[in-house]
């Protein structure tokens, strides 16, 4: 399923967002990405994010 992002989320995407240029960029002092955290943080929040959700079903195969 694929939803708009509500906006209570947008601190969990910065955090993902914080956490991944921290380890792609790792030849960029941390300090610099934490620096940028709010920024990055508010212009996640101006954009359209969408979710996508996989749904499980229990199955059971005889």
């Amino acid at each position: 399923m694929i939803r708009t992002m509500p906006s209570n989320e947008i601190g969990t995407i910065a955090a993902i967002w914080l956490g991944t240029n921290l380890k792609a960029h790792n030849f960029i002092p941390p300090l610099y990405w934490k620096d940028h955290y709010g920024r990055g943080k508010g212009m996640l929040a101006e954009t359209e994010l969408k979710r996508i959700r996989k749904e499980y079903k229990s199955c059971c195969v005889l």
